[in-house]
């Protein structure tokens, strides 16, 4: 509990009915895994944390952090719908019954500081970002930024696959030849973000489909440990403390960095568990769809066939 001088009370559930309360900081061992709720007391002067839920896993240590922030002025929310022409709505609640829609990028001054949730307008041909909630703090500026995932329509066709001699980058061990896809697909307009990356890895995590720490992502899945997102290299911008991540400031919609293999192949799983549809890889083989991805009803990477075509367009 910050600040440790609050003296601010806590009720936390888990498994099995379990329950307890408690003061001020506390740890707590031997609990069954599972997935704990732990709700915040409030205290007069301040803004009370939000309720929060993730997941225990064995041998290891969940953190559970509230910051009370002490309800001095008031504060601006930025809203930022990216991308920019989508012309998408949104709706944001907070203290004392507020609500306002508003569709677009907008920035709304003078609020009364506490905690402020923003829902996502469903968009036809886009992956809708999840809900999220922050505090708002007393002269600060809250920034929430959608990350809608587009995705466009690959018609079926033939083309040349690989590059002539005198494209940039040519290999001398690359050979040109006719290749047909006979089979339509979807993929992403841009670039996987940060912000994409960072708000399904948090739902993957609250969901116990991954571990998590301050150097890095690991796989949860059919037993697999596989390294998905490396968070002490050299270029990352996603970080993760307590039980939450979060992108360094202005990055959100730099594509994703530090990002192995195995974490692009995650990221499509996840996306396919969280809209209910059937997972496209096995995670103890890495096969895809069992060597059938035409057929994967759920999200996967594009084979090497469909990328070259659909970057060679």
């Amino acid at each position: 509990v910050n600040p440790e001088s609050l003296n601010a009370g806590w009720s936390l559930s888990g498994p099995d009915e379990y329950s307890t309360t408690g003061t001020d900081s506390q740890t707590i061992s031997v609990l069954v895994i599972g997935s704990y709720t732990i709700t915040w007391e409030a205290v007069e002067g301040y803004v009370t944390p939000a309720e929060e839920a993730a997941v225990l896993v064995e041998g290891e240590i969940l953190e559970l952090t509230a910051t009370y922030v002490e309800q001095i002025g008031t504060g601006t929310i930025a809203v930022t719908v990216n991308p920019e022409s989508l012309n998408a709505g949104w709706s944001l609640s907070g203290p004392d019954g507020y609500l306002h829609s508003g569709v677009d990028s907008q920035t709304i001054s003078d609020l009364v500081i506490g905690s402020y949730t923003i829902t996502w307008e469903t968009v036809e041909g886009y992956v809708t970002p999840d809900e999220e909630t922050a505090i708002l703090a007393g002269g600060e500026t809250l920034t929430f930024v959608s990350a809608y995932i587009h995705l466009v329509p690959i018609l079926s066709g033939s083309f040349v696959m690989g590059s002539p001699e005198d494209e940039l980058g040519h290999h001398v061990y690359e050979t040109q030849h006719n290749v047909t896809l006979t089979t339509d697909f979807f993929m992403s307009a841009t670039e996987v973000t940060n912000k994409q990356y960072a708000n399904l890895a948090q739902w993957a995590f609250d969901n116990g489909y991954c571990n998590a720490s301050s150097s890095g992502v690991t796989d949860n899945l059919d037993g697999s440990i596989e390294e998905l997102l490396d968070l002490d290299g050299s270029y990352y911008e996603i970080s993760f403390s307590g039980s939450t991540f979060t992108v360094d400031a202005g990055k959100e919609n730099y594509p994703v960095r530090e990002v192995t293999w195995y974490g692009s192949v995650a990221y499509c799983d996840w996306l396919s568990l969280k809209e209910g549809l059937p997972r496209a890889y096995n995670h103890s083989d890495w096969q895809c769809n069992n060597h059938a991805p035409y057929s994967a009803q759920g999200y996967r990477l594009p084979t090497e066939a469909e990328w070259e075509y659909a970057c060679r367009a």
